[in-house]
């Protein structure tokens, strides 16, 4: 990693503390905070496509790597793999695991000569006229990139965890999907779903696969989410009501 000119972390928290919390746990780098964009919130429940777009331009160097905050590199194989497809490549982007060509923000590799005041992260964002899937944050990159005359590898997932959670790119990136906010605003907070803590302390403990008994585990709690705790909601709303009644 002696290649590395650079650490940029974007702090979405936005709190009197946590840019304190990031140097802790990262030491050193160059913290970006920029101000909250309602309208994106308003539309997403956050603003990640206005904050990359601000803060990819504020980083330096030949080769920029772009990296969401519930994607990570467990293997140090990424740099090579990557640097490899850039020496034929401008930009190299992991690939929406639903709609093929299509990118997905959470692993990015660009040639600084690739990006322009036109690839942004939020192009067609607000125009409802276009399908979700085709305007959600990112998306557009990589035809942006081409539309620009740029060459684009993109990175095809496999799912993690036996197809349960999660995606692998290169055998050595994962992605978590679905959010990895625990502090900060609480419209981030609702993004991250019981599954996604699930999985998330196997990810801690360096592990991407599960065990049978897990499995087993996972499905009991699956079937009762699904089937009990809306029965139990229900009559917890009953009860409730007869007590109203009852005053």
């Amino acid at each position: 990693m002696d290649r590395v000119r650079e650490i940029v972390i974007i702090d979405q928290d936005r709190t009197p503390v946590s840019a304190d919390a990031i140097r802790r746990v990262a030491g050193d780098v160059k913290i970006l905070r920029f101000p909250r964009s309602e309208a994106h919130f308003e539309l997403l429940g956050h603003d990640h496509p206005a904050v990359l777009n601000q803060g990819l331009r504020r980083c330096s160097g030949d080769v920029i790597s772009l990296w969401d905050s519930d994607a990570h590199p467990f293997s140090a194989d990424w740099l090579p793999v990557c640097l490899e497809l850039l020496s034929s490549h401008d930009a190299v982007l992991a690939e929406d695991r639903n709609h093929s060509k299509v990118s997905h923000p959470c692993f990015m590799v660009f040639k600084r000569s690739a990006l322009s005041a036109s690839v942004t992260f939020d192009d067609s964002m607000f125009d409802q006229s276009l399908p979700w899937w085709h305007r959600d944050t990112g998306r557009r990159v990589g035809t942006l990139l081409a539309a620009a005359g740029k060459s684009v590898a993109f990175l095809e997932p496999r799912r993690a965890f036996g197809g349960l959670w999660g995606d692998v790119y290169m055998n050595s990136v994962y992605h978590h999907g679905h959010g990895s906010f625990c502090h900060g605003d609480k419209r981030l907070q609702q993004q991250v779903r019981w599954q996604s803590i699930y999985f998330r302390r196997r990810v801690f403990a360096g592990r991407y696969d599960l065990r049978q008994a897990e499995i087993l585990e996972l499905r009991v709690r699956r079937a009762w989410r699904r089937r009990v705790s809306p029965l139990l909601a229900r009559v917890s709303k009953v009860v409730t009501a007869r007590q109203a009644e009852q005053y």
